[in-house]
C-alpha cells in the first residue's frame, strides 16, 4: 500500500494527514521552539497508528513522498524580527532610491535595512547591458568590511540593471568568497538580487532578495531537520515543500519567502474540494490559527494561487492574495491597558498547556468559557490545562479590571469575533455579494471554536467546521502538484506589427524554457507528457510593468494583439515599448481540483475527516 504524508508545522503545533489505500487519519502534536524532532516523531507515531500501522517506521516504508507547509517559520521571523542582521550593498546613487519606500522599516517590518548597513561600489551597465564601469576589488572589499564590523550576518548584493547582464553582482560575490572563503568560520553568506527576479524594477527585486535572505536562515534548518527525522526513521520517498503558488518542490529548489504563505495555497485547495462535494456557490474562509487570523474568497485576487504578501504580515489587506490578515491569532496576549482589553500584538503559548509561559491568551479564554478541551486541542501537554487558564486569566486581566475570569474571557472572545464579523463583512461587500448567500469554511486550530459566533452575528446561514480543521494545512499539502520555476531574460519591442522574426524570437525564448524544465523535471521521475506549462512575462511600458499571462506562442498578428490586450487588463496600458521581459515558464504536473485532475495515493474523503456543517 502507498502512503501520502502532509504535514504542516506551525508555531506550536505540527498537524498532519496520513492517506493509505481506501483510509485516512489526522494527528497533531505540541512543540517548542528548537524542538522540532520530537513534535513531527510523535505526530508521526500518532498518525502511523491511527492509519493502522505498528510504528511510523513501518508507515515510512511504504510512502513515496511527503509534502509539508512550513507558513510559521518566515512569518515568525518577519513578525518578531528574529532573522539575520543583513548588510546591503547596491550600486552607488541606488540606495536614495531604495530608502524612499522599498526597503524602508516600513516597507519590511522586522527587515528594514538602517542607512549605516547599507555601502555602495561605483559601478555601471548601461541600457543596454554593457559594461561601462567594472567594480574595484578595493573598494567592494572595504566596504564589506565596514558592514562586517557593524555586525552584518548575510550579505545582499543588489546593482542597477543587474538582469541585463548579471556580471558585476558574480563578481562581487566571487571578491567576497575570495576573503571570506566558505570553509573558515568567518565566511559570510552571499545573496544576490539577480537570482531572485529578472525585473529591471532595482526596488522590487532588492526588496525580494532581502526577503528570501532573512527567512533563509529558519527555512533551511527546520526543513533540514524534518528531513533527517524522516530519514532516520526509515524515509525513502521524496520531502516537498509547499510553496504559495500552490505548487510544491524539493528542499534544495525551495524558495524561503514563498513558504511564507503556503497554508492560504492549502486553504484554498481544501476551500476547492468543500465547493465541489457541498455544491456551495460562493465559500468564504475563516482561518484561524496561532499566530493569525485570515479571512477571505479563496479564488479573489489576482488568481487563484496568488501569494499573500509575505512585506505585509499584519497589513489590513492584500489584494494580491484575495485574504485579509487581522493581525491577531488564540495564542495573542491578552492586556489590560488604560481599563480596556487588548487582544495582542505580542504571542504567547497558552497558560493552558503548561509548557512556557503564563500569560493569558484568547486561548485561555477560550478554555474558561468551555469552547475549548485543552487535552484535545494539545493533547500532548500535561493536565490540569482548565485550571491553568483560569489563574492565567484572573491574574492577568479579570483583577486589573475589577471582574471574574469569565467576564473577563467574555469580553476578550466578544472583541476577537466582533474584529472577524466586521472584516468578513467588508470582504463579502467587496465581492458584490451578500453574508447570508456564502457558506463559511472554518479552518485553523481555532476557527471551528468561533465559527458559529461570527456566523450569528453576520447572519450566515451555513457554516462548515471540519472535524479536523486544524489539519487544513496538512490536508491541503497533499494536493499540491510538482511545480518549478524557470526565468529567461530576453528583450524585444512589439510596437507596431509582429514580424515572423520577432514571434520565432518569442518561441525560441520559450522552447529554451521548456527544455531546461523538462531536464529538470527528469530529475522528478517525469517524462515530458506528465508536464504542464505556464508563462508570464513582466511587461514594461513607460516605466510602468506587470506580470501577465501568455501564450507559448505566438502564431499571428492576432495573438500578438491579445497579448497586449491582456496588459492593458493588467494597468499597463500602450503598445509595449522596447524594454524587458522576463519569461518565466512554471511547468509540473496537472493541478487538481480547481485546476486539473492527476493520479495521487487516495485523499480523505470530507466526509470521514469533516463530518458535517453546523447552522447557527
Amino acid at each position: 500500500m502507498s502512503v501520502g504524508i502532509g504535514i504542516n508545522v506551525g508555531s506550536c503545533t505540527i498537524s498532519g494527514v496520513f492517506v493509505g489505500g481506501a483510509w485516512s487519519a489526522a494527528a497533531r502534536a505540541a512543540h517548542n521552539a528548537g524542538e522540532l524532532a520530537s513534535g513531527l516523531t510523535s505526530c508521526l507515531d500518532d498518525g502511523s497508528r491511527r492509519l493502522g500501522y505498528p510504528s511510523a517506521r513501518d508507515m515510512l516504508r511504504e510512502t513515496d513522498s511527503v509534502v509539508v507547509s512550513t507558513p510559521a517559520v518566515g512569518a515568525g521571523a518577519l513578525r518578531e524580527g528574529s532573522g539575520p542582521k543583513m548588510g546591503l550593498l547596491v550600486t552607488r546613487g541606488l540606495e536614495e532610491e531604495l530608502l524612499s519606500g522599498h526597503i524602508s522599516a516600513d516597507g519590511l517590518p522586522g527587515v528594514g535595512i538602517p542607512v549605516d548597513m547599507i555601502e555602495s561600489v561605483d559601478e555601471e551597465v548601461d541600457a543596454t547591458g554593457k559594461t561601462t564601469r567594472e567594480p574595484r576589488v578595493d573598494e567592494v572589499r572595504e566596504a564589506v568590511r565596514r558592514l562586517l564590523q557593524r555586525g552584518a550576518e548575510t550579505i545582499v548584493v543588489s546593482l542597477r540593471r543587474s538582469p541585463l547582464n548579471p556580471a558585476h553582482e558574480t563578481k562581487i560575490r566571487e571578491m567576497i568568497e575570495h576573503e571570506y572563503p566558505p570553509h573558515y568560520l568567518g565566511a559570510v553568506p552571499v545573496v544576490l538580487s539577480v537570482d531572485h527576479g529578472t525585473t529591471l524594477d532595482d526596488g522590487q527585486r532588492t526588496r525580494s532578495a532581502l526577503l528570501n535572505a532573512y527567512c533563509a536562515p529558519g527555512t533551511a534548518k527546520l526543513l533540514y531537520e524534518a528531513e533527517d527525522v524522516l530519514r532516520n526513521l526509515g524515509f525513502r520517498g521524496v520531502l516537498r515543500v509547499l510553496d504559495d503558488s500552490g505548487g510544491c518542490a524539493r528542499v534544495c529548489k525551495t524558495i524561503p519567502i514563498a513558504c511564507v504563505g503556503s497554508d492560504l495555497a492549502a486553504d484554498r485547495y481544501v476551500a476547492a474540494e468543500i465547493a465541489a462535494h457541498r455544491d456551495s456557490k460562493e465559500v468564504v474562509i475563516l482561518d484561524m490559527g496561532a499566530s493569525d487570523t485570515r479571512i477571505g474568497h479563496p479564488t479573489a485576487g489576482e488568481g487563484a494561487f496568488s501569494a499573500w504578501s509575505p512585506a505585509e504580515p499584519s497589513a489590513p489587506i492584500s489584494a494580491k492574495s484575495g485574504f485579509q490578515n487581522l493581525g491577531f491569532g488564540s495564542h495573542s496576549v491578552l492586556a489590560v491597558e488604560d481599563g480596556r482589553m487588548v487582544l495582542g500584538p505580542k504571542r504567547a503559548t497558552p497558560a493552558c498547556y503548561g509548557l512556557v509561559d503564563d500569560a493569558p491568551t484568547l486561548t485561555d479564554a477560550f478554555v474558561v468559557l468551555g469552547l475549548l478541551n485543552p487535552d484535545e486541542a494539545a493533547p500532548s501537554v500535561a493536565s490540569g490545562g482548565a485550571e491553568r487558564a483560569r489563574r492565567a486569566m484572573e491574574s492577568g486581566v479579570a483583577r486589573p479590571m475589577g471582574v471574574c475570569a469569565e467576564a473577563a474571557a467574555e469580553l476578550a472572545v466578544t472583541q476577537a469575533v466582533g474584529s472577524m464579523a466586521s472584516a468578513l463583512r467588508e470582504a463579502v461587500s467587496r465581492q458584490g455579494s451578500d453574508t447570508a448567500d456564502i457558506t463559511l469554511l472554518a479552518l485553523g486550530g481555532a476557527g471551528g471554536v468561533v465559527c458559529c459566533h461570527v456566523a450569528q452575528e453576520l447572519g450566515v446561514k451555513e457554516v462548515y467546521s471540519p472535524a479536523a480543521g486544524w489539519a487544513s494545512g496538512a490536508f491541503g499539502a497533499l494536493f499540491a502538484p510538482v511545480r518549478y520555476d524557470y526565468v529567461a531574460y530576453g528583450e524585444r519591442c512589439f510596437g507596431g506589427d509582429c514580424s515572423a522574426a520577432d514571434r520565432e524570437w518569442y518561441r525560441g525564448v520559450v522552447r529554451g524554457l521548456e527544455e531546461r524544465a523538462v531536464r529538470g523535471m527528469r530529475g522528478e521521475g517525469l517524462s515530458a507528457d506528465d508536464l504542464s506549462f505556464e508563462l508570464e512575462l513582466e511587461v514594461r511600458v513607460d516605466g510602468a510593468s506587470a506580470m501577465v499571462a501568455a501564450p507559448l506562442s505566438l502564431d499571428s498578428q492576432g495573438d500578438v494583439e491579445e497579448l497586449r490586450g491582456r496588459c492593458g487588463e493588467e494597468g499597463v496600458a500602450g503598445v509595449p515599448k522596447p524594454g524587458s521581459r522576463s519569461a518565466r515558464s512554471s511547468c509540473g504536473q496537472p493541478a487538481p481540483g480547481p485546476r486539473a485532475s492527476r493520479s495521487r495515493p487516495r485523499r480523505p474523503d470530507l466526509a470521514e475527516t469533516s463530518p458535517g456543517s453546523r447552522t447557527p
